[in-house]
């Protein structure tokens, strides 16, 4: 995933990639409530990314 070496960079771009794909799918099913728990979800999975980032 990360192809050679760890980064915070790669990190926050795995992240960004999941919470797009999320945030699409729920669009396009247009599904409102999912819309709302996609962005709830993007939220929380960078924080909790950069955290991650931060403490190593």
């Amino acid at each position: 995933m990360y192809m050679k070496e760890k980064t915070g960079k790669r990190a926050i771009m795995l992240a960004i990639v999941s919470a797009c794909i999320f945030f699409l799918s729920s669009l396009l099913l247009r599904h409102w409530l999912l819309v709302g728990s996609s962005i709830l979800f993007a939220i929380g999975h960078l924080n909790v990314t950069k955290e991650n980032i931060n403490t190593n």
